[in-house]
């Protein structure tokens, strides 16, 4: 066992070491975004977005009678595209669920309307992925489907990352989905 004053030296110099070894690129960052968190985080990421956004989620459902967390997402979606961004989202096609189809399906519709890349997934498959990498450096990923439910009533887990090793993972695997379509 160290003496308290070695001790004491020791964990001074972690720290220190810590602090003169840290690697030179951007600092690395990963955040809990739980429950009512996800819209907030979203809406931060899109809005500080300058390049793309690119989304894989299992289900998306907005309402057309009144505004909801869904449609703050279409818009911010729809935003993006009319600041000159690359948007592209892709949505599970199952084929043994037809009412999710319908409302991927009326999702898909309102992004083309603008613009937006946007199609169903292949049918053989079911992508029950739900994430969203914005820049090629951020992304948010979860549990949390584009449904109001999710948004504001479930208990739904997700993690942010700023990390871009992770974050080009992470848009590998959504071009490979797209490109598999």
């Amino acid at each position: 066992m160290f003496p308290t004053g070695s001790l004491a030296i020791l964990i001074l110099l972690g720290i220190v070491s810590v602090g003169c070894f840290k690697d030179t690129k951007e600092y690395q960052e990963i955040r809990f975004v739980s429950n009512r968190d996800y819209y907030p985080a979203f809406h931060r990421l899109a809005e500080s977005s300058e390049e793309s956004i690119a989304a894989v989620i299992y289900l998306a459902k907005f309402h057309k009678a009144h505004e909801t967390q869904v449609n703050m997402i279409l818009d911010d979606l729809v935003s993006a595209k009319q600041r000159g961004l690359r948007v592209r989202v892709l949505l599970e096609e199952s084929n043994w669920d037809s009412s999710l189809n319908e409302y991927n399906g009326e999702f898909i519709d309102s992004l083309e309307k603008y613009d937006i890349a946007a199609s169903f997934d292949g049918e053989t498959i079911t992508t029950h992925a739900k994430c969203v990498i914005f820049d090629g450096e951020s992304a948010l990923l979860g549990s949390t489907n584009w449904t109001t439910s999710a948004l504001e009533y479930n208990n739904e887990v997700n993690i942010e990352i700023h990390d871009e090793e992770i974050c080009a993972e992470i848009e590998e695997y959504i071009n490979n989905l797209w490109e598999d379509k």
